[in-house]
């Protein structure tokens, strides 16, 4: 997830004002779990504190890991904690909470599968109506577009098993060695991951934010169109649905279109244009004659002055210099490419403009070109163009 989480832990990523982590626990909790395991490594103290935070009626207690050894290794470190079947979660995705209820119900071994476009990343499954028969983990040919997403209920003799995990050929214990093994006497079920995404880059935030958006606003808003403890001014167009949070205020001649969040103690307008889905997180500022369509700003993100801002993840304290432009379609009709420290990823997406790390900032008139990456702090100088990857504390000005 780089450039966003060099000191944070992934499931803590917020849209809409929740973490990935928040809403999988909530969604346990509707399934009717009476405790979960939060199994930690990185940024242990965080998760800690998290789920420390969060409200509900569910037990949240944090497992350590210790050093990492891979899936089976992680839920072997949970289930010596418990005792009968249970369900085993990735926390940094999203799914509706109706499959955990399904999966809570499910008899014995169940997995939830979901179809997509390119199965080479995942652990694409062989099926027998609704009996899984094997899986191939990361295959060049994948035997299907059906795929494990890593949601399980699993009885209490598999999460036994995980104790006596060897290696795999990448030096690993692997969870699917047991699902592979159940599989293959025809023990392991499967049902559909209605709503399900994986989000392992960055950019997936954005899919993540057309997914969780709607419903969050449905449950904030009910069947009003604008709302929240703070403030909307007179003169403020809502052609969609609008949520603002306590002490935040949405100037006269803003114009909103679609599905809008506006985080507690943040700034918007007067005479801003924002397009939803968009959520704009606590503190932020977004201000005159600024446009922002389809993204994600984290805590503290400023773009406060004649700013375009398009299907772009903008992190922590960012801020943009008056006049900072992204562009997010590239004139040329193929998929944007992002650059990251590793090299050129195809993001999948014909409309996507950047991500910048924690505390980014830019000079005025900067021009930030399709699929651009930087890193945490990086400065980006007035008046020039940036384009593929800026490497953390970078100073290009």
């Amino acid at each position: 997830m780089a450039p966003l989480t060099p000191e944070l832990a992934k499931p803590l990523l917020e849209v809409a004002g929740r973490s990935l982590l928040a809403r999988t626990l909530d969604g346990l909790a509707a399934a009717g779990v009476a405790k979960a395991w939060v199994v930690t490594h990185h940024e242990a103290k965080q998760l800690q504190a998290a789920c420390a935070a969060w409200k509900g009626r569910m037990q949240v207690e944090c497992v350590p890991q210790g050093a990492p050894g891979g899936t089976g290794h992680a839920v072997a470190a949970g289930a010596r904690h418990v005792n009968g079947d249970a369900l085993v979660v990735m926390g940094d995705g999203t799914v509706s909470p109706s499959v955990l209820v399904s999966l809570a119900k499910s008899p014995g071994f169940a997995l939830a599968a979901a179809k997509v476009p390119d199965a080479r990343p995942f652990g694409a499954l062989v099926v027998d109506g609704h009996h899984v028969r094997d899986l191939a983990e990361k295959s060049p040919n994948p035997p299907s577009d059906l795929v494990n997403t890593g949601l399980y209920h699993v009885p209490a003799a598999a999460l036994r098993e995980t104790a006596d995990l060897r290696p795999s050929p990448r030096g690993e214990l692997e969870f699917t060695d047991v699902v592979r093994s159940w599989a293959s006497q025809g023990k392991v079920s499967w049902i559909p991951a209605e709503g399900w995404m994986d989000v392992g880059a960055p950019w997936d935030l954005l899919t993540a934010l057309e997914l969780l958006v709607g419903p969050e606003l449905n449950a904030l808003l009910g069947r009003e169109k604008m709302g929240g403890p703070g403030t909307i001014e007179d003169g403020v167009h809502v052609r969609g649905r609008l949520y603002v949070g306590a002490g935040a205020v949405v100037k006269s001649g803003t114009y909103i279109e679609g599905d809008v969040y506006v985080g507690a103690n943040s700034r918007v307008g007067p005479n801003t244009y924002v397009r939803g889905p968009t959520s704009i997180g606590r503190g932020c500022h977004v201000g005159a004659a600024v446009e922002v369509k389809a993204s994600l700003l984290m805590d503290g993100a400023n773009a406060p002055h004649l700013n375009y801002v398009g299907d772009s993840v903008l992190g922590p304290n960012v801020n943009l210099g008056a006049g900072t432009k992204v562009a997010n379609l590239k004139v040329t009709p193929t998929n944007v490419r992002a650059v990251g420290p590793n090299g050129p990823l195809d993001t999948g997406r014909r409309k996507f403009g950047v991500i910048l790390g924690p505390g980014v900032k830019t000079g005025i008139n900067a021009s930030l070109m399709p699929g651009l990456m930087v890193g945490a702090d990086a400065l980006l100088g007035a008046g020039k163009v940036f384009s593929g990857w800026v490497a953390p504390k970078s100073r290009l000005l």
